[in-house]
C-alpha cells in the first residue's frame, strides 16, 4: 500500500469536479461486488466512467494518478518482473457518500473467480476528492485507518490480502477510484484494449 499527496497547484480542479458532478443527472445507487444494491452492506451514490473519453475535467487528475501509478510500479518491481500479464486501467468511477452513509461491508476489490475485468484486477488507486470529517478507509489486515484528504491517494492490492470497509461519512464525502486489470489477451471476456497511456489521453 502507498499513499500520497497531489500538489496543491492542483487541488482547484478536484473542485471542478465535484461542482461538475453535482449538475449530473447519472448518479445511482451503488451495488457491492456481486451486483446487488444492500444499503447495509454498500449506502453511496456512484457514477462510472469509460476509459474511452473522460471528461475534459477529469484530465489533469487522471494524468496525476498515472504518474502516481509509475511511482507505485517503481517502488514495487516485483509486480511487472517475469511473465506478468501487461495490465491496464479499465475502468473508473466517482463515488459520493452523504453524512451516514458508507461502504459499511469488509470487502476486496477483485472476485478471482469471475471470469470478466472484475476477476483480473491487479491494483486500485483511491483519490479523495474533498477533506471531510468521517468517511475514513480501513484496511483491518494493515490496522491502518487513513482519513480523506483532498488530493490524497491511496494504492493497494485488491485482493483479500487489502480488504477494506469505510466509516460512515459526517460531513459529504466524494472519491474517485481507478480498477487496473490484466489485459483482454488474459481474460476470457472481451474488454478495450486501453494503454493507460490511451487512458489518459482519453483515446
Amino acid at each position: 500500500m502507498m499513499q500520497t499527496r497531489m500538489a496543491t497547484e492542483l487541488l482547484p480542479f478536484l473542485d471542478d469536479m465535484i461542482a461538475d458532478m453535482e449538475k449530473s443527472n447519472r448518479w445511482l445507487p451503488a451495488r457491492h461486488g456481486l451486483g446487488e444494491q444492500q444499503k447495509d452492506v454498500r449506502d453511496s451514490d456512484i457514477i462510472w466512467y469509460s476509459t474511452d473519453m473522460p471528461p475534459p475535467t477529469h484530465e489533469p487528475v487522471l494524468a496525476h494518478l498515472k504518474l502516481v501509478f509509475d511511482k507505485y510500479l517503481e517502488a514495487k518491481p516485483l509486480m511487472t518482473e517475469g511473465d506478468v500479464p501487461d495490465f491496464y486501467a479499465y475502468d473508473y468511477n466517482i463515488c459520493r457518500y452523504k453524512p451516514g452513509q458508507a461502504y459499511h461491508g469488509t470487502h476486496s476489490d477483485a472476485a478471482t473467480w469471475l471470469n470478466n475485468p472484475m476477476g483480473q484486477r491487479y491494483l486500485t488507486q483511491i483519490l479523495y476528492l474533498n477533506t471531510c470529517e468521517g468517511g475514513e478507509t480501513n484496511f483491518p489486515n494493515q490496522d491502518v485507518s487513513i482519513k480523506p484528504v483532498a488530493g490524497k491517494c491511496v494504492t493497494h492490492p485488491p485482493w483479500w490480502t487489502h480488504c477494506h470497509n469505510t466509516s460512515p461519512a459526517i460531513d459529504t464525502k466524494y472519491a474517485l477510484v481507478v480498477f487496473y486489470a490484466f489485459g483482454p489477451s488474459q481474460s476470457p471476456t472481451s474488454s478495450s484494449n486501453m494503454t493507460v497511456e490511451d487512458f489518459i489521453a482519453g483515446g
